[in-house]
């Protein structure tokens, strides 16, 4: 029998308003890795396939794409999760060496090959804004780059050195960016801070709030230990990789965020009775935000 997956679809733009949790359960999905809702709809992947949902009564829509290197097929990194972002309400799909464009319905429209690594990229006006790296030696920088229609690199505006020597800084500070229309928002440092710039790199204003950070426990180092130790990936290398990171005292204050109209809707580290802690921001005017709601969200996920 297929095991059911349980998302708490925040859909946090309805929490937002209404206070209430939504919760769906959408059947044949094994592993998500990757879920955003757009334009009604609720796109999540798994493997090189992507599953499309109705946000109003979790009905499948459709599916589309598959592992490969054919025009509607994805070539992929072991154990990364496909990305999505969307242009005109359709998906864009970013994998290794090329851009995929679909229309609303899943049917294959276009490609773009690219020579960049497609970790993370969304669109920003009519640029794109994409993640990027560099290595120096056993320096290694992590940077939020604008980048032109072909991904090309155009402005570096943030970056972020995330070894020191030969060992590697984890979880020292949040490092993460969203874009909606011609904003770009990144989470950086170790505050409850986003910094809303144009696409030119031009600062526009700041969300912040004040936060107390959650310590990092033994229990939370074992875990990361575990994984380490028990991920195919990096079990034959886990007691190397283990001994060279560096790690903080307490996470940082921002752990993701996603925006939409506006809206930021942002995840701690914090959790408590299985629950994770959210806040949802008003962000439309950059200069003056106002925090609308602080809940705590049980997500269920079927392992």
């Amino acid at each position: 029998m297929k095991r059911i997956l349980l998302l708490t679809i925040c859909f946090l733009s309805a929490l937002a308003l209404s206070g209430d949790t939504v919760r769906k359960s959408l059947d044949e999905i094994l592993k998500p890795q990757f879920m955003q809702v757009n334009d009604g709809r609720l796109y999540v992947t798994e493997k090189a396939v992507v599953h499309v949902f109705s946000v109003d009564d979790g009905k499948r829509l459709h599916s589309f794409g598959k592992l490969g290197e054919g025009p509607q097929e994805f070539k992929m990194f072991p154990g990364t999760a496909l990305h999505l972002d969307f242009k005109n309400g359709a998906p864009v799909v970013f994998s290794i060496g090329k851009v995929s464009f679909f229309d609303r319905d899943g049917k294959f429209v276009s490609e773009k090959k690219t020579t960049r690594m497609l970790n993370r990229v969304y669109f920003a006006g009519d640029s794109f804004a994409a993640l990027g790296f560099k290595q120096d030696n056993q320096k290694v920088t992590i940077t939020v780059d604008i980048c032109d229609n072909n991904l090309v690199k155009k402005k570096e505006l943030y970056s972020y050195e995330v070894t020191k020597g030969s060992s590697v800084k984890l979880l020292e500070k949040t490092f993460g960016f969203r874009t909606e229309n011609n904003r770009l928002y990144i989470a950086r440092g170790t505050d409850f801070m986003i910094s809303v710039m144009d696409t030119d790199g031009k600062g526009l204003g700041q969300v912040r709030l004040e936060y107390e950070r959650e310590k990092l426990t033994k229990s939370h180092k074992d875990k990361i230990f575990r994984w380490y130790r028990t991920n195919p990936m990096t079990r034959p290398y886990a007691d190397q990789i283990i001994s060279s990171l560096i790690m903080p005292s307490h996470f940082p204050a921002i752990r993701d965020f996603m925006v939409s109209d506006g809206i930021l809707y942002v995840q701690t580290y914090r959790q408590a009775d299985a629950k994770t802690e959210f806040y949802i921001i008003d962000a439309k005017n950059e200069k003056q935000t106002k925090l609308r709601k602080k809940t705590m969200l049980k997500i269920h996920r079927d392992n």
